[in-house]
């Protein structure tokens, strides 16, 4: 889509959108029914549009369109009417009525014809507010602002005036010596960011460059130089203002593009370039500046020219050579497509038949295989001027340092300085697709960040997830931990090193000299089975004696099942508990008699034991599912 910036009209919705338009040919709001409006209109210049689906009288006598939208549109607007047959009174300039989301009424114009088809209703760019409008002013280049150049010459003090040409040459001569720029923050001042130049030729006396309240000094300019000037912030009538100086050798285009996105072709990468832009300065030194948007399209070096979207020779592109790509378009934006060159010092490529402008995009190197380098812009804005240091000698201003595999781009101190490619050094490294690497054991504990006191770091969830600082209460607790469960020590006997064991393997604690081990859910249905019980003395004990065997929480009666306990497997070794005791529980119930039993203890007063392990044997099975747990209380004896 091509915008004639320098005539173009738009409604602001945030100022005065019913009765006034922007007018970018006068730089300022302007009433909706000015003739010069109305003549843009009947010019077929139009930014927004509505199509119409049929025209009624709306039954006073007036004529209803029937509109696929109204949405941004509002009541005392004019907008274009054209194309309609039947109800051609419809026809041209007029001003609306908002009836509903699809119906609006035209103010003044009588139904007279019935409605046969067809119809567009079209007027100038809707925008939200006037600072988007000054921002979508500012992207586009606008031509009335930079294009051609002014040649002046002065024997007192100068004021410029807006708008400002692209390039102004001013030979000064008797007093003069002061050049005072225009307001900043005028509607038809420069917009920001765009490149202009004031020059003075080897006949001028020296120039000193102000700011428009005449006082602020911005450069001094010799004889024979140029001073390029770019507006950065125009919220002041001075506004902001870089400049640099440099040599005059005939001063050429400035080209800006604005949404930049360029990549390799993902089926030939290659030889083919596949690049789009939103807005661009094309432009041909001597011819103008035009700006215009560009579509997504493929650039093939291989493909001979000069050709668009090709390259801009017929012979191949040598190699271990930069290739440069251009936008390129005809005057009017008709033509508008790419092209590549390897012409030197970024000189305009060779333009196909019909195309006459261009605008540099980027340079990608054709390594010494032929094949272009990976490139990957997206959505970039970049602002490049040509220079000539020596007349006809163009040479390219910038930055152009190439980095290596794996290096990063980092600002170096110094608003001057140009940024640089380092490698990462230490203990992370980066591969060229960008993936980073830490080295191993490369954290330590002064660059973990600080715990709060007597906490743990890890995970206590039930799930993956990120470390976390907690408390040993912050851990879910087991109400009744198994024999098999661990639990951490520390190895006195290992120069305190940590280590775990199992609850079972500990030394039990001695309650009033007593120590109990329990077997649980032993098994009563189970005829001549053994279930082993570990019997761990405290340190410095060697025997015990056996107190009592004690059976409880069974799971139902156990009145059939007899039982014994044995220092030995199958009722070897020494009874403790006589085999074939009779079992006299009768109840599973809590709290009622004969839910429980203590046996009969062989010697309990006159016999110890050093035996490890101890074995519960069941002898005749309950004849029923039943179970219960069996404790053995011991005294420790020296």
């Amino acid at each position: 889509m091509t915008f004639v910036i320098s005539d173009w009209y738009w409604i602001v919705n945030d100022t005065n959108p019913t009765t006034q338009v922007y007018s970018t040919a006068s730089g300022m709001m302007v009433s909706n029914t000015a003739a010069a409006y109305f003549t843009w209109l009947n010019n077929g210049n139009f930014g927004s549009g509505r199509i119409i689906t049929n025209a009624i009288n709306n039954n006073s006598g007036r004529i209803r369109l029937t509109v696929n939208s109204t949405a941004g549109l509002q009541t005392g607007q004019y907008f274009n009417i054209s194309g309609i047959v039947g109800t051609t009174e419809a026809n041209g300039n007029k001003q609306i009525t908002i009836i509903d989301s699809t119906t609006i009424d035209l103010n003044n114009v009588s139904f007279v014809t019935p409605y046969a088809s067809g119809g567009l209703l079209q007027g100038p760019t809707i925008i939200d507010t006037a600072a988007n409008l000054a921002i979508a002013l500012n992207q586009a280049a606008v031509v009335t602002y930079v294009s051609g150049a002014s040649v002046l010459s002065a024997s007192s003090d100068i004021t410029l005036t807006n708008p400002l040409p692209q390039r102004t040459i001013i030979t000064l001569t008797g007093a003069a010596s002061k050049i005072i720029l225009p307001a900043m923050n005028a509607s038809n001042s420069v917009p920001l960011g765009t490149p202009f130049y004031i020059a003075l030729p080897d006949a001028s006396k020296i120039g000193n460059i102000y700011l428009n309240d005449g006082v602020s000094l911005v450069r001094t300019v010799l004889p024979g130089s140029l001073c390029d000037l770019t507006l950065t912030d125009n919220s002041t009538q001075n506004g902001t203002i870089d400049n640099l100086i440099r040599s005059i050798a005939a001063p050429q285009a400035a080209f800006n593009v604005f949404g930049l996105s360029a990549a390799n072709d993902a089926v030939s990468p290659n030889t083919k370039m596949t690049i789009s832009y939103h807005y661009a300065t094309l432009t041909k030194f001597g011819v103008g500046s035009t700006a215009f948007g560009g579509s997504t399209e493929t650039v093939d070096i291989s493909l001979a020219g000069p050709a668009a979207n090709g390259r801009d020779q017929a012979a191949a592109f040598t190699a271990s050579t930069y290739v440069h790509f251009w936008a390129i378009s005809s005057s009017d934006g008709v033509l508008n497509h790419y092209i590549a060159t390897q012409a030197t010092s970024m000189l305009f490529p060779a333009f196909p038949s019909g195309y006459t402008r261009a605008c540099f995009l980027f340079s990608a190197l054709l390594d010494a295989g032929g094949n272009l380098e990976t490139i990957n812009i997206g959505n970039g804005s970049v602002a490049l001027i040509r220079e000539t240091s020596q007349p006809g000698t163009p040479v390219r201003r910038g930055w152009t340092q190439k980095p290596t595999a794996g290096q990063l781009l980092v600002g170096q101190t110094g608003t001057a300085a140009d940024p640089a490619f380092v490698s990462l050094s230490g203990n992370a490294t980066i591969t060229p697709s960008g993936v980073l690497t830490i080295s191993a054991a490369a954290i330590t504990n002064s660059k973990l960040a600080n715990m709060a006191a007597w906490t743990f770091k890890g995970n206590n969830t039930g799930s993956s997830s990120g470390p976390t600082d907690f408390t040993i209460s912050g851990l879910t607790q087991k109400a009744t931990p198994a024999g098999t469960d661990l639990t951490i020590i520390s190895d006195e006997a290992a120069s305190h090193a940590t280590k775990y064991a199992t609850l079972s393997s500990l030394p039990p604690t001695i309650t009033d000299g007593v120590l109990n081990f329990v077997a649980s859910g032993v098994n009563f249905n189970s005829a001549n089975s053994d279930t082993s019980i570990a019997i761990a003395l405290p340190a410095g004990f060697t025997r015990y004696v056996v107190n009592s065997v004690f059976i409880s929480g069974a799971s139902a009666s156990i009145s059939t099942a007899t039982c014994g306990v044995f220092t030995a497997a199958a009722g070897g070794g020494t009874a403790i508990v006589t085999g074939g005791s009779a079992i006299t529980i009768t109840t599973a119930s809590e709290n009622t008699v004969n839910n429980a039993q203590s046996l009969t203890i062989n010697n309990s007063s006159t016999q110890s034991y050093t035996a490890a392990t101890l074995f519960f044997r069941v002898g005749t099975a309950q004849g029923s599912a039943a179970t219960a747990n069996v404790l053995i209380a011991i005294r420790p004896v020296s």
